[in-house]
This record gives structure tokens, C-alpha cells and sequence, in this order.
């Protein structure tokens, strides 16, 4: 049986390398605090999601 930070590792090894940036500066970017809450987005994309 495979722990679950073993799967999740195994999950980033098998993304290709591009994702890994990208993620990578989302995560940066939200320690400087320029992220979006849900909320914000949700609110947002409101008129999309309600069709």
C-alpha cells in the first residue's frame, strides 16, 4: 500500500515540466499575496456558471 505523499509525488514526477513552472510561480506568486480567493473568482464567472 502506497502512502498518500507517495502517490502525490508520483503525481508531480508525472507532469510535464512546463506544469511544474507554472505551478511553481502560482505558488510564489500567492506567498506575495497577489492570488485570487474562490470567492473573487467565483463572483467573477458568476453569469458562466449559472447556465
Amino acid at each position: 500500500m502506497t502512502t498518500m505523499q507517495e502517490q502525490e509525488h508520483d503525481f508531480w514526477d508525472k507532469l510535464p515540466e512546463y506544469v511544474k513552472m507554472d505551478v511553481e510561480e502560482a505558488k510564489i506568486q500567492s506567498e506575495r499575496g497577489e492570488g485570487k480567493t474562490t470567492d473573487e473568482v467565483m463572483n467573477k464567472y458568476k453569469r458562466w456558471l449559472a447556465k
